[in-house]
């Protein structure tokens, strides 16, 4: 006895319908949350507003592309205010500087750049259960 499945969708067809807008969005939303650790915080305004969608993980701030990245982006004019630094400007256009952006451990100890990679080295398994187990409620 045989079996002969014939498929009238092509492999990229049957795989856009399984892993469709929402389990897209839930593996984003998946992936912030491995994330989460590795995202510099300051004041947790890019961690906390980070976005899933269903084609990216999408972080706010006109900063956080320059965290990801890990380099200074500059000019940076310092203002000084009787002698003292009280902060600084930076004209509309930025530039790489070569040199590393430290990020501050101090609320996310494991605070780097390219977190996603830094997650997923870490944590790359979990997140496909969790994606194959939301698959399987579905």
């Amino acid at each position: 006895m045989s079996i002969e499945i014939k498929w009238n969708r092509s492999p990229q067809q049957i795989l856009d319908r399984i892993l469709d807008d929402a389990a897209m969005t839930y593996a984003h939303t998946r992936l912030k949350a491995y994330c989460s650790k590795y995202v510099p915080m300051d004041e947790g305004a890019m961690d906390q507003g980070a976005r899933p969608t269903p084609k990216y993980l999408e972080y706010p701030g006109p900063y956080a592309h320059y965290q990801w990245m890990g380099e200074v982006y500059g000019p940076n004019i310092p203002i000084y205010k009787n002698g003292v630094l009280e902060g600084f400007i930076s004209p509309p256009t930025k530039h790489p500087t070569g040199r590393e952006l430290h990020h501050s451990t101090d609320h996310h100890a494991l605070a780097t750049s390219h977190w996603e990679v830094a997650a997923m080295a870490a944590h790359k398994g979990d997140l496909c259960r969790d994606i194959e187990a939301y698959l399987r409620r579905r």
